[in-house]
């Protein structure tokens, strides 16, 4: 069956590439998903945006760890190896001192590394909201909030409930599904944590 892409300068760029990175979206030809595989490497903005929003027309607000939070442009993470934190927001100390750990690590190795927690939630109040920026200002690293579902997070990047840490290097490819075993036998010295290294 043909595919028909969105009107959307964002799609523009991927028709007619064969698709083979793990990724779902949705929102266009009444709310099919359409399983993205991509053979051609992206920069991984692009594969960022469409992981964590994979509604085309929502873009995520990134907020750089300052004490004002201030709201920044997603290219700051372009080529750059990402750790990525999905967690909801009952985050354990242990957890927050493994990241404080790599954020150190990050900035004495002043490379092209970033840290991004990003939120998981299906129900978003004003509780939450409260509760979301306590933990936030513990974190000086950057936030990433996307107000849609994130597809497949369960599935795809086994996620049930307990924090993760996802691994992509600055060519966009998933080196690890979750770094945390790795930080909490190897410390540092595994650092960026490449499963293969």
């Amino acid at each position: 069956m043909a595919i028909s892409f969105p009107k959307n300068k964002d799609w523009d760029y991927f028709k007619g590439i064969p698709m083979s990175a793990v990724t779902s979206r949705q929102g266009f030809q009444g709310g099919r998903a359409l399983e993205c595989r991509f053979t051609e490497r992206l920069e991984p903005v692009k594969v960022f945006k469409g992981l964590i929003c994979p509604n085309y027309k929502v873009h995520p607000i990134l907020t750089d760890g300052s004490a004002n939070n201030k709201q920044v442009n997603l290219n700051e993470l372009r080529w750059n190896t990402l750790f990525l934190f999905f967690s909801n927001l009952n985050i354990s100390t242990r957890h927050i001192s493994s990241l404080n750990s790599v954020h150190d690590e990050v900035k004495n190795r002043r490379g092209m590394h970033k840290i991004v927690w990003i939120p998981v939630g299906e129900h978003w109040n004003e509780k939450v909201q409260k509760d979301f920026e306590r933990l936030r200002a513990k974190m000086p690293w950057y936030t990433a909030q996307c107000f849609s579902p994130i597809l497949d997070l369960k599935e795809k990047w086994r996620y049930k409930g307990k924090p993760i840490l996802v691994v992509m290097n600055p060519q966009g490819d998933v080196k690890n599904t979750n770094a945390f075993p790795w930080i909490w036998k190897h410390g540092m010295k595994a650092f960026p944590f490449y499963d293969a290294q």
